[in-house]
């Protein structure tokens, strides 16, 4: 009895496993969202520790998201409907946790002027750390697919004029959060444009050297994604380890257990949490065969002739 090995075929079991891998991370994700405030205000070591590494956390889930904004294998309108559904999901989860712990006195407690102006301007953030990526898409053809997918939907290079509509609608959109956010904010505009930018460049830069590395690693070459991580780590290690030499050379004396654990551990947190959360949805990806395509628009020709 023969059996069909065609990537369509292999693919028929991808759906169920995509879904139950992404769902149990999404759960996770959702339950740490939930519990951040209550665990911030519980002032406990282990709330600490967990504050530390969810921190990096959401962080992270801002890459996923720039990630999807641009690499995503959809049209552009579908991206942006689910990153803003997604983002709006998130809020709630945090609002959720905030008002379990506050209760009806959270209602007078928080400072809403600052946390509207906070909402308003991190999807700014987000299609700051998407930028690159997205150049990438437009000049290099980068695409994450499916092998099951038809070949054009991999003609993403071919910048039409709905595309630079949407583009011009995304930032004018974008420029309207900016000033409805600096209402808001308790500084001068100009000060608050001046560190809009610095920011933004921050996010792009950190795209750049982190997001890049990551879509590549983990969608196109899975098998050195360990030895990265391995050596992050020995990196980390010297670095930790040359702080806490020239402190000790500073005071002249050994630094106490707690500041080296803080030095080690500590500090290490939000990295850890930066690193999973990027690392399982792109390896749960890759494990149901999506992969990173370069040169999209030369392939579908190819395909298409």
């Amino acid at each position: 009895m023969q059996t069909d090995s065609s990537p369509q075929a292999a693919a028929s079991d991808d759906p169920p496993r995509l879904a139950i891998g992404l769902g149990c991370i999404a759960t996770i994700i959702a339950v740490g969202n939930v519990a951040y405030y209550p665990l911030l205000k519980t002032e406990s070591r282990f709330g600490f520790i967990f504050i530390a590494i969810w921190f990096g956390v959401f962080v992270g889930q801002a890459g996923l998201g720039a990630i999807w904004l641009a690499l995503g294998n959809a049209n552009e309108l579908f991206r942006l409907a689910t990153a803003g559904g997604a983002y709006a999901a998130v809020a709630a989860m945090c609002f959720a946790g905030f008002f379990g712990w506050e209760g009806p006195n959270g209602i007078q407690s928080a400072n809403w002027s600052e946390l509207a102006s906070s909402l308003l301007v991190l999807p700014m953030y987000l299609m700051a750390a998407a930028a690159p990526l997205w150049l990438l898409r437009i000049l290099a053809g980068w695409c994450i697919h499916h092998p099951s997918s038809p070949p054009t939907r991999l003609s993403i290079r071919q910048f039409s004029i709905s595309s630079l509509i949407l583009l011009t609608t995304i930032v004018a959109l974008m420029l309207g959060l900016g000033q409805q956010a600096a209402r808001l904010d308790a500084n001068e505009p100009l000060d608050f444009w001046m560190s809009m930018v610095g920011v933004f460049l921050v996010a792009m830069v950190a795209s750049a050297t982190t997001l890049v590395p990551a879509a590549v690693l983990l969608t196109r070459f899975p098998a050195l994604s360990g030895i990265v991580v391995v050596v992050l780590a020995i990196v980390y290690l010297v670095v930790a380890s040359t702080f806490a030499a020239l402190l000790t050379a500073i005071g002249k004396k050994a630094l106490p257990t707690e500041e080296l654990a803080g030095i080690y551990g500590m500090a290490s947190c939000p990295f850890i949490g930066y690193l999973c959360m990027l690392f399982l949805p792109l390896a749960v990806l890759r494990w149901c065969g999506f992969q990173l395509v370069v040169g999209a628009r030369k392939e579908s020709k190819k395909s298409m002739e």
